[in-house]
C-alpha cells in the first residue's frame, strides 16, 4: 500500500505587514439571481444550488486555490499500488445536530446517487467506480458496488480502473454526504423550512425566505472552524440587473457576478478596467449542439459545414467582452498541459464544400434548414450570440434557421428531453480534467448528452484512457477529442472567464478552475 499521511497545518492568511484585526461582524454579502433548484447535493446540477452545497456541506476532500485538493472530512487516505483501491480514514467531526459524520453516511450517499430509482442528474460522476453504471442501470444488485464502510472511520472505494482525478472527484459536491437515515426517517429533510435539514460544512442554514435572502451563520463545531474568518453569510435573491448593481454600489454587496449573479453586459464594458473588477479562465465553454437525430442534422457534412461556417472571433470581439478565448477545441484548454487545436475559425470555404458533399448525400436543397430552429435560453447576451449564428450562417451558406428564446427552466427540459434541433447553451466542469467534458460524450443515454451521439472508437479511447501511462494519456484524450471534431456532434464557441465586482476590503477571493469560490479563505477588512 503506498500511505498518504496528511499533516493539516494552519494557514496564515496574511503577512505580518497586512494583518489587521477581525470582528464579529465578518458577514460577507452576496447575491443570487434565484433559489436553490434543491438543498440535497447529491441531486445538485445548476450553479446556484453547487454554491450553496459548497458552503453548507463538505467532502472527503476539499478544493484550494490552486484547484489541487486536500483531505476535509478525510484525515488520511491509502492508495493500492495499482491505483484502483481507495480507503479513507475520517477525522473527528460531526453533523449540524451533534452526531459524528462516519463512513457509513458516505457509503449511504453514494450507493444512493446509484440507486437506479434515485433521482441524480449528475450520477454519471461516480461510474469510475467498480460496477457503478451497471447498478445504476439495475443490471446488477446495489451490494456489487465498490463502496463500504469498514468500520465508523474508515471509508473504502474500489474503482473499475485507476482514475488519475478520483481525489478531484470527491471534492466536488455532488458526492457530498447526506446523513444516513434521514431520507427515511424525514423524507422531505432537505426543505429548507424543515428542522430536520442536518448539514456538515462550514455554515450552518439559519433562515431562508423564498424569493428574498438565505442566511448562512459560521458552524462552531467544523473541524476547521479556528481558520474560518467569516461568521456568517447573508444571500439577497435578486433578478434585475440594475438593482443588484445597486445594492453593490450602495455596499449592500460585497460580491456581485460569477454564474449566480452574473454581471451584464453593460455592467461588464462599464467596471471591467476598474480595481473592483475580478476576472480568470475557467473551465467552462459556450456551446451549439445538434441534436443528430433530426434532419438534416444527421449529416456530419451538415454539420461541420455549420461549425466551419461561424466566425468565433467576431462573437468574442463583439458580445462576450472579457477577453475569451475562441474555441478551436472541445476540452477548455486550461484543463491540459498545452492547447491543441482541432478546426480553424471561420473555414467559409472548407465549410461551403462541407456543405455541399451534404446536400448531395441527402438528396436535399437549402429549402430544407428553413424548419430548423436555433434555441437558446433567456439572456441578452444568448440572444445576441444566437443572432449572429443565425447571420452567419445565412451569409455563408445561404441558409434560413430560425431562432427561438425560451426561459430557462423550459429550456433545460427542451435539452434533457432531447426536444430541440439546435441548441446554444454552454458546459462547465465539475472536476478539474479533460475527462469530465469528453465523458459526457461517451454514451447516447448519458444525461448531458444533449445529441444523441454515440461513437464505439470514442468510447473505446476514453476507457483505454484509464490504463494509460500519465505519458500517453493526454494523447488518447486528444485522439478522442479529434473524433468530436470529425463527427461534430456540437461544438464549442469560447473558452469563457469569470466576472466578479469585489468590494475593495474583500481580501483572499480566491475561485477555483471549476468555478468553486473558497469562502474559507474569505476576509473582509474593516467591515
Amino acid at each position: 500500500m503506498k500511505k498518504i499521511l496528511v499533516i493539516m497545518m494552519a494557514t496564515i492568511l496574511f503577512s505580518s505587514a497586512c494583518q489587521r484585526p477581525t470582528t464579529s461582524s465578518q458577514i460577507l454579502k452576496i447575491n443570487f439571481i434565484d433559489d436553490p433548484k434543491t438543498f440535497d447535493p447529491r441531486k445538485g446540477a445548476d450553479p446556484i444550488a453547487s454554491t450553496v452545497h459548497f458552503m453548507l456541506y463538505e467532502g472527503l476532500m476539499r478544493f484550494l486555490p490552486d484547484s489541487s485538493v486536500e483531505p476535509a472530512q478525510a484525515e488520511t487516505v491509502d492508495i493500492s499500488t495499482d491505483q484502483k483501491t481507495y480507503t479513507f480514514t475520517l477525522k473527528k467531526s460531526t453533523w449540524s445536530d451533534g452526531s459524528a459524520v462516519t463512513a457509513y453516511d458516505f457509503e449511504d450517499s453514494w450507493k444512493k446517487i446509484l440507486s437506479p430509482d434515485f433521482f441524480s442528474p449528475n450520477a454519471h460522476l461516480l461510474y469510475v467506480i467498480k460496477n457503478a453504471k451497471a447498478v445504476k442501470k439495475g443490471d446488477l444488485p446495489l451490494d456489487s458496488l465498490g463502496i463500504r464502510a469498514l468500520d465508523a472511520k474508515t471509508f473504502q472505494v474500489e474503482l473499475t480502473s485507476p482514475t488519475p482525478y478520483f481525489l478531484q472527484l470527491t471534492a466536488f459536491c455532488v458526492l457530498f454526504p447526506a446523513k444516513k437515515g434521514l431520507d427515511e426517517t424525514y423524507p422531505n429533510w432537505t426543505i429548507p423550512h424543515s428542522q430536520h435539514l442536518v448539514t456538515n460544512g462550514p455554515f450552518l442554514l439559519s433562515e431562508y425566505q423564498p424569493g428574498q435572502q438565505i442566511i448562512l451563520s459560521k458552524n462552531p463545531d467544523y473541524w476547521d472552524a479556528k481558520d474560518l474568518k467569516l461568521q456568517g453569510i447573508e444571500i439577497s435573491i435578486a433578478r434585475d440587473p440594475n438593482t443588484i448593481m445597486q445594492m453593490f454600489e450602495q455596499k449592500q454587496l460585497h460580491i456581485v457576478g460569477g454564474p449566480f449573479s452574473p454581471l451584464s453586459q453593460e455592467q461588464l464594458i462599464s467596471f471591467r478596467s476598474k480595481d473592483e473588477f475580478y476576472s480568470r479562465p475557467v473551465a467552462s465553454s459556450n456551446v451549439v449542439f445538434f441534436n443528430i437525430e433530426r434532419a438534416p442534422l444527421n449529416n456530419a457534412h451538415i454539420r461541420r459545414a455549420l461549425g466551419l461556417a461561424v466566425d468565433r472571433q467576431s462573437i468574442v470581439d463583439h458580445i462576450t467582452y472579457l477577453d475569451q478565448s475562441i474555441a478551436l477545441e472541445a476540452v477548455p484548454f486550461i484543463l491540459k498541459n498545452k492547447r491543441t487545436p482541432f478546426i480553424s475559425d471561420y473555414a467559409s470555404t472548407k465549410a461551403q464544400e462541407e456543405f455541399a458533399l451534404g446536400l448531395a448525400e441527402l438528396g436535399i436543397n437549402r429549402s430544407s434548414f428553413e424548419g430548423l430552429t436555433l434555441t437558446y435560453f433567456d439572456s441578452p447576451q444568448q440572444q445576441q450570440i444566437a443572432q449572429t449564428l443565425q447571420s452567419q450562417w445565412h451569409h455563408t451558406l445561404g441558409i434560413e434557421i430560425k431562432i427561438a428564446k425560451v426561459d430557462l427552466g423550459s429550456f433545460l427540459d427542451l435539452l434533457n428531453r432531447r426536444d430541440f434541433d439546435i441548441g446554444q447553451y454552454f458546459y462547465w466542469a465539475q472536476y478539474p480534467d479533460p475527462m469530465n467534458i469528453l465523458e459526457r460524450f461517451q454514451y447516447k443515454a448519458s444525461a448531458k448528452n444533449y445529441c444523441n451521439w454515440e461513437n464505439a472508437q470514442y468510447v473505446a479511447l476514453l476507457d483505454k484512457s484509464f490504463t494509460d501511462s500519465s505519458e500517453t494519456r493526454q494523447m488518447t484524450l486528444d485522439a478522442a477529442e479529434e473524433i468530436l471534431f470529425e463527427d461534430m456532434p456540437f461544438f464549442a464557441l469560447y473558452h469563457d472567464r469569470s466576472a466578479f465586482l469585489l468590494q475593495k476590503n474583500v481580501k483572499n477571493f480566491h475561485q477555483t478552475v471549476i468555478g468553486t469560490i473558497l469562502c474559507k479563505d474569505i476576509v473582509i477588512e474593516n467591515p
